[in-house]
């Protein structure tokens, strides 16, 4: 480990131990003031043995309370955003490399242009069908190294881009009239920048740096591995009986307790099953749950940010698409009974672990997305859901293969070709990227689209979530 990573770790082990702190302090203060109501509001009319016992259990709970917590902790939500996204420690924020072979992992762009081409198919139909040419504008979310938005553009910008229901003629007009990248890591604004240098001036001088999203949008919003990077608060059903111990699974509906993070024997650990989840979101997770709040023990995670993130973004779509690319599930899928621990997943140097608390700012941390949830968030926001299908089937669909046999006329077979055949395969098979991850897609003000988008020709599961 370099001085760097180490300097890294220390000082987010500090800082998160300092909220953890602060968080002890608080928890002091509403057990005293707690306990000094309940010696207020004892009566000298009202001293049974039975009552006596009952405060001396009371008090001793709240000792035992006091002394698990007496280092503090966090939900597991602040704890995940502290670690990724801290400004100079955090994983998305301290300039350490995460892309591609020389990182952490590899997303679908890093594979190859394949992806970007057939994504850049589905821009073009939404743009095309957008009123206003001199508004129409691509917005990409976590755009990483920038690759995305180069191959996009160059594809967009290449005279023979041609589909199925592309309104749009000739190679200028499939731009955008602007490109905006979506960030506030200034590591990673250098990188897209150094990305985009040799693409021609047409390309370059629509692309523009934003710390936020326009006002309002017409055209296409871009999420690609956006939302499993979003920090998740983490639960816990815990079952118990009129004793108050632990039932036998399947008997009742068990209570819902936030997992928190605390520290002890100089490591960060799990601490759960002390606070209950407050009662709306407890009825929220519930039903999302429904076997599930059976089982002792069960975990798992809502991905609130991500829910919230489409509402904002459905707030600011006047016209066009959003489009979120993502490993996740439906809700019968994610919340599963065999499903016992959750799906946080960890990535560093390309190991995919369970251990959240390892490699403290030098990993990545994310969970899978709840596309039924993320469905409901976009159709509360106004927008109409217009597909959900498997990253193969919507590349697919977008003319990934006959990408592939216009290469192979050509008649050769290179190094290039066989380079394509391996993306194809990493793209679309069910045991790499082709099943788990999904493509989901709202719409606004697309009612002149003849047919939907074309992504999900072959394959809409919208009937599923």
């Amino acid at each position: 480990m370099t001085p760097q990573q180490q300097h890294i770790q220390r000082e987010l082990v500090r800082l998160v131990r300092a909220e953890m702190a602060l968080h002890a302090q608080a928890e002091d203060h509403n057990n005293a003031d707690h306990a000094h109501k309940i010696h207020n509001n004892k009566t000298h009319n009202n001293k049974t043995h039975n009552n006596k016992t009952h405060n001396h259990n009371h008090n001793h709970n709240h000792k035992t309370q006091a002394h698990k917590n007496k280092q503090g902790w966090i939900g597991f939500e602040r704890f995940m955003q502290r670690v990724l996204y801290s400004p100079g420690l955090g994983y998305y924020a301290n300039g350490s490399l995460k892309f591609a072979a020389g990182g952490d992992f590899i997303t679908a762009p890093e594979l190859g242009n394949l992806f970007a081409t057939c994504l850049a198919r589905q821009c073009a139909e939404v743009l095309a069908y957008c009123e206003n040419p001199a508004e129409r504008v691509i917005v990409e979310f976590g755009a990483g190294t920038g690759k995305l938005a180069l191959d996009l553009l160059t594809a967009l910008d290449a005279p023979n881009h041609q589909h199925t229901g592309d309104k749009s003629s000739g190679a200028q007009s499939k731009l955008p009239s602007r490109y905006f990248i979506v960030e506030t890591s200034a590591d990673l604004i250098q990188r897209q920048g150094e990305m985009l240098a040799n693409a021609p001036a047409r390309i370059k001088e629509i692309v523009c740096w934003v710390s936020e999203l326009p006002a309002r949008v017409s055209g296409v919003i871009l999420a690609n591995e956006l939302l499993d990077a979003m920090a998740v608060k983490c639960f816990e059903v815990r079952c118990f009986d009129a004793n108050q111990r632990a039932d036998i699974e399947g008997d009742i509906d068990g209570d819902i307790y936030e997992l928190g993070v605390a520290w002890r024997d100089e490591k960060f650990v799990w601490q759960g099953g002390e606070n209950p989840l407050p009662a709306r979101l407890s009825e929220t997770v519930a039903a999302r749950l429904g076997a599930c709040q059976k089982i002792d023990g069960y975990r798992s995670e809502i991905g609130l940010q991500g829910e919230a993130w489409v509402r904002s973004m459905a707030g600011r779509l006047e016209q066009g698409a959003i489009i979120v690319c993502d490993y996740g599930f439906s809700q019968a899928q994610y919340y599963h009974p065999d499903r016992v621990a959750g799906t946080l997943m960890c990535h560093y140097q390309h190991t995919a672990h369970a251990d959240p608390f390892a490699n403290i700012g030098l990993q990545d941390v994310t969970a899978h997305v709840n596309f039924s949830a993320i469905a409901a968030a976009g159709i509360e926001g106004g927008l109409d859901l217009e597909g959900y299908a498997t990253q193969a089937q919507f590349l697919l669909s977008l003319g990934l293969l006959e990408q592939y046999e216009a290469r192979m006329s050509l008649g050769e077979i290179d190094k290039e070709s066989l380079m394509m055949a391996q993306e194809i395969k990493k793209l679309t098979l069910p045991h790499e990227m082709g099943e788990l991850f999904k493509v989901m897609a709202f719409s606004r003000g697309l009612g002149n689209l003849p047919s939907g988008l074309s992504g999900f020709a072959r394959q809409n599961n919208v009937g599923r979530l």
